[in-house]
């Protein structure tokens, strides 16, 4: 159902994207690192996962405001940014296990689950478009 819709409207996809990014980049930033010894990971990278996040929320704000023709090539560029990003957290939390809380950890694993699913449904999407 949502594959079909998108299959209409595929920009909708940089609006998703852009509110996932968003609202990790926020989390990160304004709860994460204000009370980073509840989750375990250092305020430094937390930060800098923040930053990297708000990029590309606004990569692909723009992406949904101003695309119009070439919108495939704009969200393959999307998944590749959203894996990096994927696989940065992997490597931050390997990096921290030990100093990891549980909560860190659940958050962490939330959003890299969450991102994976984001990034099969914008594959799926170019595949049937």
């Amino acid at each position: 159902m949502v594959l079909k819709c998108l299959k209409k409207q595929p920009k909708k996809l940089f609006l998703i994207d852009a509110i996932g990014a968003f609202i990790t980049s926020t989390l990160l930033f304004a709860v994460l690192a204000q009370f980073s010894e509840i989750f375990g990971m250092p305020i430094s990278v937390l930060y800098f996962l923040a930053g990297v996040a708000f990029c590309f929320f606004l990569y692909s704000l723009i992406c949904y405001a101003f695309v119009k023709t070439s919108w495939k090539l704009c969200l393959k560029i999307i998944i590749v940014f959203n894996s990096l990003y994927a696989f940065l957290s992997v490597y931050f939390i390997t990096l921290y296990f030990h100093d990891l809380t549980f909560l860190g950890l659940l958050y962490f694993s939330a959003e890299i689950i969450i991102i994976k699913l984001l990034i099969i449904l914008e594959i799926k999407t170019i595949r049937h478009s």
